[in-house]
């Protein structure tokens, strides 16, 4: 595992990965604090801004600032040693952490829960609420997709990341960014454990990464036809089980050359 994280050190996977696990720290701390998992912290602040609409402030919002703050403190340590901030990976990592930590943030929704009779709404209590990780992650996701890939500058006393594309605009801080160029996925290297995409199943009718133009990165596929088992014409028996027979059938399959 070391040397994968070694291989992959300062690549645009490792910016994803850096800044999701944060923001997976800070996203289940918030959380817990507000299910009274956790002694050391409560409920997230009432917001300062007055509702809009037909609702009050209430409920227990995730504490998200006890979340973030912890985040900060469990993902940052490594790299605020004198050792290795100057370094650049570290600077990078840091970075990234902190874009996870702004995904985190910028997530933050309003949930609300009625009260009346027969579910009247009446009124209408909500809270600061963090969405699922997954969607978080999703967030994070599309700005790996446009990750921008940087280089240590020295500008006056100062070290600075600057895009390697001096064209492009700076980028912000919620953005991801990246110092080393990422492997061929599409080889087997088995230094780091990647099989490639030969002799992979695909999708020939997807346009995503599962379709066959993707994933078998232009070298083409065939097409064969592979035998498949499914349970079929089941019967429900009084009482109580399902019984079915098992059907077979041949359909079509796409792999990778």
């Amino acid at each position: 595992m070391y040397l994968l994280l070694l291989y992959f050190s300062g690549t645009r996977e490792q910016a994803y990965v850096y800044a999701l696990a944060t923001a997976a720290v800070a996203q289940r701390i918030a959380r817990v604090c507000s299910d009274g998992s956790l002694t050391t912290c409560t409920c997230g602040a009432i917001p300062h801004e007055p509702p809009h609409g037909d609702f009050k402030w209430g409920g227990c919002a995730h504490n998200v600032k006890h979340g973030l703050k912890f985040a900060r403190n469990f993902a940052d340590a490594p790299w605020r040693q004198k050792s290795v901030r100057k370094n650049v990976e570290a600077a990078v990592n840091r970075h990234n952490n902190q874009a996870g930590r702004r995904a985190v943030r910028s997530s933050l929704q309003t949930d609300c829960k009625c009260h009346g009779v027969s579910g009247s709404c009446n009124i209408k209590t909500c809270w600061k609420a963090l969405p699922r990780l997954s969607d978080i992650g999703d967030r994070l996701k599309r700005k790996y997709y446009i990750a921008t890939e940087v280089k240590q500058r020295q500008i006056g006393s100062k070290y600075k990341l600057m895009p390697v594309n001096g064209k492009l605009s700076m980028y912000q801080k919620n953005d991801l960014i990246f110092v080393a160029k990422s492997p061929d996925y599409c080889l087997r290297d088995d230094r780091v454990g990647s099989l490639g995409t030969h002799g992979r199943l695909c999708n020939n009718t997807s346009q995503g990464t599962d379709g066959c133009d993707s994933m078998c990165c232009g070298r083409g596929y065939r097409t064969f036809t592979m035998e498949k088992f499914n349970r079929c014409q089941c019967k429900y028996y009084w009482c109580c089980y399902v019984k079915c027979q098992v059907c077979r059938t041949w359909v079509n399959a796409y792999e990778c050359n």
